[in-house]
């Protein structure tokens, strides 16, 4: 009898729509005996028998099916036969694992994940943790994003005693839930880490950050202040604890933490101007002038002279008398070597000083003032004018300094050491200055024990005589000597006139003493040589060139007077150290003269003394300053091999890789490649949105390419 499957199924429908379901099963049974791998009729079976209902057969009927689809790679056919047993049979761990596993293979990330979650709760439940790990393990390789599921397997691993890997999950889920700002959860995960590990870096510095995204900066601080107490030189934390108080408004701490964090990593320098913002906010204009002034010489010499005056500028806005800020504004100017605004900004400082009483300062912007410009005698004389005030007031507090109370407490004196007050007064000013002190002494204690026998004044009337006179021969001592020293100053000034003039004046007053005809002599014999030097200058101007050949600055002097200026002192270095610092330090002086061809010459010469892996930053110096210098030459293609080649420098920190980033996209905007400029605007924009104008930058250029391409394709 031949085999007729038409047949067969078209009776087991009958027998199905009639009722009879076990007839309608030996029908389909005869089926599967011919075809075992048939899954469409198995399929058929196992729905007969969940109407008997018989649920074991049902889902070996269902199993069976769906194997067979599996291993003919119709997965998704093998799914819906999965879930059917499941349905059925909830309990089933297995099917869920193969459940999970086929939707992997059908990048079904999301459902993989679901079936996963649920074999793995199921042996939780059942005792099994090792499995349940392992499951958990697997979801989180299939799903970066998923934060929740290293929750679990960091609980887990503790109750498994696995300590550090419950450590690493619970660090990994506290990163997660940062990324995606879930902040709350990124600190429960970061803190159950502390709990455990409370010295590890890692730990420590995720959920600082995390605090302070949430804005609980007062705790953050408390817990860094601990830990650099075990770990006083960790530049991370320290950074970190610089966030917290500038979150917190406290611009003393935050000047405190900067301070130390660019002692241990001097390119941090920058982060100081977020402490003179902070000042400012405060309105505490000393606080940002102090702040500001650590920092000056750094941003002067790394070519950021414009950022040191807008925060200037910004103090001197609030107020114009702010003796540090016009201090900062002076050295300046004087890096410019634009002496005019030098002098004008001098000259607001003294009057600053005047107006609020501060004689020091105002007696050293007048000697600087004297500097510029020695014969505008106005400097000079006010300088005289302040002096003799100081000395005045001095003298006056001297006096008042005797106490005449604690002359008249000393010890009674006996009856057979008195003199008369002649012959004491007859004595007295025969004696040194060492006796006299003694004998005045004496003296007053004779004056008390006369004036309980008899009350006529005189000794009174003869002490405040002799006080007078002692105190009037210190003050005239003192005075002599320091307008002595204010004429030698003018004399290393080679202010002869005004020098000359002064010791005229002192002549007519204390006379002709042999100090004062030395210092004259010696200021004569200064001034014939000055003027025989300046004859030979002239004899000299007056003969013809002989070499007419251009020859190249010399500004070896220029530049130690910039290192004066700025109130530097040279440091001792190795000779090549010595070299590379000489060479970048003209650079820096050359390009601030506008003399590139020079500056360039001398970074060339520096950036030979390094190299991108010696371990500091010069290399990196020396080749932005080469990329700085040739996109002022508007060669930008030249710039752009600088650039490239400071990025080779070893240890970088991002907001150097993102400050070159950004050179580079301007160099390849300027020689026209806006595709190649769109790339690295894009890369600073996707590490921080809000760096420079990178987002206004990159939505310009965008805007070009994209009027470019429809002028291309338009009709």
């Amino acid at each position: 009898m031949s085999f007729d499957k038409s047949h067969i199924m078209k009776n087991a429908q009958k027998w199905t729509s009639q009722g009879n379901i076990k007839a309608a099963l030996e029908e389909y049974k005869k089926i599967i005996e011919k075809d075992p791998n048939d899954s469409n009729t198995l399929n058929l079976i196992g729905d007969l028998y969940l109407k008997l209902p018989d649920i074991d057969k049902a889902i070996e009927s269902f199993l069976r099916a769906a194997e067979i689809h599996e291993k003919q790679g119709f997965n998704k056919r093998a799914i819906a036969l999965y879930q059917k047993i499941l349905k059925n049979k909830p309990e089933q761990i297995e099917i869920s694992l193969k459940l999970a596993q086929l939707y992997e293979k059908e990048k079904l990330l999301g459902d993989a994940r679901l079936y996963y979650s649920n074999a793995a709760e199921a042996y939780r439940k059942s005792g099994k943790k090792e499995k349940a790990l392992e499951i958990w393990k697997k979801i989180a390789e299939i799903d970066p994003n998923s934060a929740e599921v290293y929750l679990k397997i960091a609980e887990t691993c503790l109750q498994e005693k696995q300590i550090e890997e419950a450590l690493k999950a619970f660090v990994e889920a506290g990163n997660r839930f940062f990324a995606r700002e879930r902040f709350e959860q990124a600190l429960l995960a970061y803190r159950r880490a502390y709990e455990i590990q409370p010295e590890s870096e890692d730990i420590v510095a995720g959920l600082v950050r995390t605090q302070l995204k949430l804005g609980y900066s007062d705790e953050a601080a408390l817990i860094l202040e601990a830990t650099l107490q075990k770990q006083p030189f960790n530049k991370r934390f320290l950074i970190l604890l610089l966030d917290c108080y500038l979150e917190m408004e406290n611009p003393f701490q935050a000047e405190m933490a900067a301070i130390k964090v660019i002692e241990l990593e001097p390119s941090n320098y920058l982060r100081l101007l977020d402490v003179v913002k902070l000042y400012l906010k405060k309105s505490d204009l000393a606080g940002a002038s102090r702040a500001l002034s650590t920092i000056a010489e750094h941003l002067l010499l790394s070519g950021q002279s414009q950022e040191l005056y807008h925060w200037i500028e910004q103090i001197l806005a609030k107020n114009p008398e702010q003796i540090e800020a016009l201090k900062l504004l002076v050295s300046y100017y004087a890096y410019l070597h634009d002496e005019k605004a030098k002098k004008n900004t001098l000259e607001q400082l003294a009057e600053a000083a005047r107006l609020n009483n501060n004689i020091e300062e105002e007696k050293l912007a007048l000697l600087e003032l004297i500097k510029i410009s020695p014969h505008e005698t106005q400097y000079s004389l006010r300088l005289q004018q302040i002096t003799s005030k100081t000395e005045a007031s001095t003298t006056v507090e001297t006096a008042k300094s005797f106490d005449l109370v604690d002359f008249q407490e000393a010890n009674s004196f006996h009856s057979e050491q008195e003199q008369s007050f002649e012959e004491f007064q007859k004595t007295f000013y025969q004696q040194s200055d060492v006796q006299k002190e003694e004998k005045l002494d004496e003296f007053v204690t004779a004056y008390d024990e006369l004036q309980q026998e008899e009350s006529n004044g005189y000794g009174e009337l003869l002490y405040e005589e002799i006080q007078k006179q002692s105190t009037a021969e210190e003050a005239l001592k003192s005075r002599l000597e320091d307008e002595l020293s204010s004429v030698r100053y003018f004399l290393s000034l080679n202010c002869y006139d005004i020098a000359l003039k002064s010791l005229s004046q002192l002549e007519e007053e204390f006379g002709q003493l042999e100090e004062i005809q030395s210092l004259k002599a010696e200021i004569e014999k200064n001034l014939i040589a000055t003027k025989q030097q300046e004859e030979a200058v002239e004899t000299q101007k007056k003969q013809p060139e002989l070499d007419k050949k251009p020859k190249k600055i010399d500004t070896s002097e220029l530049f130690e007077d910039i290192i004066e200026e700025l109130g530097l002192e040279r440091e001792k270095l190795s000779d090549s150290a010595a070299d590379y610092d000489t060479h970048y330090q003209m650079g820096i002086a050359y390009k601030e003269m506008g003399l590139l061809e020079e500056a360039i010459s001398e970074f060339q010469e520096a950036v030979k003394l390094t190299a991108p892996d010696d371990g500091t930053k010069r290399y990196f110096y020396c080749c932005n300053m080469l990329g700085i210098c040739f996109m002022e030459k508007r060669l930008p293609n030249i710039a752009l091999m600088w650039y490239q080649k400071a990025m080779e420098t070893q240890g970088l920190e991002e907001e150097e890789l993102q400050g070159l980033r950004y050179e580079i996209a301007n160099a390849y905007e300027m020689s026209g490649e806006k595709d190649r400029a769109i790339e690295f605007f894009e890369q600073i924009y996707a590490i921080n949105v809000n760096y420079r104008d990178v987002g206004q930058r990159l939505a310009q250029l965008q805007s070009f390419r994209q009027s470019d391409q429809e002028g291309k394709y338009s009709f």
